[in-house]
C-alpha cells in the first residue's frame, strides 16, 4: 500500500485505478490501540475548507478574552494544525493556560485523554469556584 510522510505522520492511502480522489488511510493510536479512519475527500469540499480556513483570522479580538479562564491544549505532533498556533494562541490571550500533549496529534482528545480530562476536571471547577 503506498504511504506518504506528512510531518512526521505516516499516511497510508490507495486510489480506485480510475483517477479518482484517493481514499485515505489514517492511522493514529488511541486508548485502544491503533485506530484506522477511513476518508474518500470530495476534492471541492476540501477545497471549499480550505479557503475558508485561510480566510478566517480572528487574532485581533483574542485579547478581548484577557481575564476569562481560557485553557489551551497543545497536541505536539499535530500535522493540522502546528504546534506552533498553539503557542500563538496562548500569546494572544492574556492569562490563558497552555497544556502541551506530547504523542498527541490531531486527535488529541482520545490520544492524550488521560492527561486532558483530569486538566478540563479541575479548569471547569475553577472556573465555577472562581
Amino acid at each position: 500500500m503506498p504511504t506518504a510522510l506528512c510531518n512526521n505522520a505516516k499516511l497510508y492511502y490507495e486510489t480506485d485505478g480510475r483517477g479518482g480522489s484517493p481514499v485515505l488511510l489514517i492511522m493514529g493510536l488511541g486508548a485502544q490501540g491503533a485506530a484506522w479512519g477511513f476518508q474518500r475527500p470530495d476534492s471541492r469540499v476540501m477545497l471549499a475548507q480550505l479557503l475558508t480556513v485561510l480566510r478566517h483570522d480572528t487574532a485581533a479580538r483574542l485579547p478581548s478574552l484577557a481575564g476569562l479562564p481560557t485553557l489551551i491544549f497543545k497536541p505536539e505532533h499535530d500535522v493540522l494544525v502546528r504546534p506552533e498556533q498553539s503557542d500563538r494562541l496562548h500569546d494572544l490571550i492574556p492569562g490563558s493556560t497552555l497544556v502541551s500533549l506530547p504523542d498527541t496529534g490531531h486527535a488529541a482528545m482520545m490520544q492524550g485523554a488521560d492527561l486532558i480530562n483530569p486538566r478540563l476536571l479541575d479548569h471547569f471547577a475553577a472556573a465555577d469556584a472562581g
